[in-house]
């Protein structure tokens, strides 16, 4: 209760970009003004990661639900938890790296 009463005192909604879904309004948080002298992009230059995702890659449509993990072109071939492509398989909390760790139970399935 206490944490969250902080958090909304010195931050305000603000769009973010997400790897694998683009920028979704509202989801993430900004300093409002009352705090801008401890908002660091006031002092430095910073720039989100520039890196464009790879055309094959169907990241955004795997977390939508839209397509399955073993649809991608990449996965389980280019695309491993220990070579990850996608947004997906960077963690081994993500979709893909999931569905790769357990995909033979879930394809007997």
């Amino acid at each position: 209760e206490v944490a969250i009463s902080l958090m909304q005192k010195v931050f305000e909604p603000s769009n973010a970009t997400w790897r694998g879904l683009g920028v979704i309004d509202n989801s993430g948080l900004k300093i409002n003004s009352d705090y801008f002298e401890f908002d660091a992009s006031k002092y430095f230059e910073m720039q989100a990661n520039s890196s464009s995702k790879p055309t094959v890659c169907i990241c955004g449509e795997i977390l939508t639900g839209k397509k399955k993990p073993i649809n991608c072109t990449l996965f389980g071939n280019a695309c491993t938890p220990y070579s990850p492509i996608g947004a997906c398989m960077v963690s081994f909390e993500g979709n893909c790296a999931s569905y790769y760790k357990y995909r033979l139970e879930v394809e007997n399935v």
